[in-house]
């Protein structure tokens, strides 16, 4: 069976994201998530971008719908997220996602994802 680069990320994405929907959810997964969502929303580290070309610029808004989806609407993972993305970006990850995404992106990929992830990121930008 060959796989295109697409159904390839989704697979490693579904290995990476496994164990989230654990009951502990450890500061390695968050971590994790955090790096993943900046590279979903600044593009990938300098070797992808060597080795995918300019397939790796801008954002990529289903990835973060798929980040989202994997914290299962757990505030509590959120916030971990948030706050280990604040820790290793110096910004505020709500305000990050609000400055990447416009409503309607908002509403596709993380309201779709996660009941109340909008006002959830508006609560933490507060």
């Amino acid at each position: 069976m060959k796989l295109n680069r697409k159904q390839l990320r989704k697979l490693i994405e579904s290995v990476v994201y496994e164990g989230v929907d654990n009951e502990k959810f450890s500061k390695a997964y968050a971590i994790r998530i955090a790096k993943d969502l900046d590279r979903a929303m600044h593009g990938s580290d300098a070797a992808s971008f060597l080795l995918q070309g300019l397939a790796s610029l801008g954002t990529d808004e289903e990835r973060i719908g798929r980040i989202f989806k994997a914290m299962n609407n757990s505030v509590m993972k959120l916030t971990q997220v948030a706050n280990y993305y604040r820790t290793m970006y110096d910004q505020n990850l709500a305000d990050a996602i609000f400055s990447e995404l416009n409503r309607e992106e908002l509403y596709t990929y993380i309201e779709s994802n996660f009941d109340d992830g909008i006002q959830h990121l508006k609560d933490m930008a507060a």
